[in-house]
């Protein structure tokens, strides 16, 4: 796999595909199609999400403009989305996102965060909500998240 990067991307987006065939319930002949560069699959009901830390044992020769951090001792993950994948809180992806991050709201979503370390497997963290990030991201087409870790 080293010095491919391309196979390293095909091998990492097969890993994300396996663990959501596995979470899911599928006829036997369904394909799951989804968009390998969002980090994310949609649910009618839910989200899997995918997110990838930076390998402190390998340092990035390249500026990171989203990194995701740890916070509040590991109760919070940030986590960067498309502008348009967020529409000012109201595509789809940010309803469930957000659903169940509201007290008031009795509505519930099932959002299951998967994390990994460079091109290692993800492990499961288990359901999260997530709201804006009071620090925005640099960068102006991405909103910054923060996943608040449920389990």
């Amino acid at each position: 796999l080293l010095g491919r990067p391309w196979l390293v991307k095909w091998w990492a987006e097969k890993k994300a595909a396996v663990l959501i065939s596995w979470l899911v319930m599928m006829p036997k002949d369904a394909i799951l199609d989804y968009n390998p560069r969002s980090d994310f699959i949609s649910f009618k009901d839910g989200l899997a999400l995918f997110v990838n830390m930076l390998d402190p044992s390998q340092p990035s020769q390249k500026r990171i403009l989203y990194p995701n951090q740890w916070l509040e001792d590991g109760r919070i993950l940030t986590w960067f989305i498309r502008k348009n994948d967020w529409d000012d809180d109201n595509s789809d992806t940010a309803k469930l996102l957000l659903l169940g991050s509201n007290s008031d709201d009795n509505s519930t979503s099932s959002v299951i965060l998967f994390v990994r370390v460079g091109v290692s497997d993800f492990v499961c963290c288990g359901s999260c909500t997530a709201s804006v990030a009071d620090n925005p991201a640099n960068n102006n087409k991405l909103v910054k998240l923060n996943l608040h870790l449920n389990d």
